[in-house]
């Protein structure tokens, strides 16, 4: 046990009953700040201490969950190895494959990827020769 850096008032002489106990408050305050920026509703539980916010949360539609980044990933999506990032590098080359880059890093969106797929099976364009 270590005593609290400061003076305490009366209780000056009394020890922190636990070293974390005192990062753990120090943390609820960061996050009460951050939370009063951020607008979001959230409760906060640290010892002896809860914060809680009741705003109104606007959801967030976010893409990370969709996003491939680079030709290993999309080639692990699509045929289930990295070694296939070749063939990503030559249909997104030339337009066969819906993707973007960020940089030089080539990037594609799982649903997309899928939507393409869909429509080139209703098309019958599955890659198999009809006979």
């Amino acid at each position: 046990m270590r005593p609290l850096g400061g003076a305490l008032g009366p209780d000056s002489d009394k020890m922190h009953a636990d070293p974390i106990d005192e990062v753990l408050l120090q943390l609820n305050n960061l996050m009460r700040a951050v939370l009063a920026l951020r607008g979001t509703a959230q409760t906060l539980v640290a010892p002896h201490v809860e914060v809680t916010r009741n705003v109104s949360v606007t959801p967030r539609v976010t893409v990370a969950g969709d996003i491939l980044r680079g030709a290993s990933a999309i080639a692990i999506f699509l045929y289930g190895e990295p070694k296939e990032r070749r063939k990503i590098y030559h249909l997104a080359a030339t337009g066969r494959l819906p993707t973007f880059n960020e940089g030089a890093i080539v990037c594609g969106r799982k649903s997309v990827l899928m939507e393409r797929i869909k429509a080139q099976e209703a098309r019958g364009h599955g890659g198999v020769n009809e006979t």
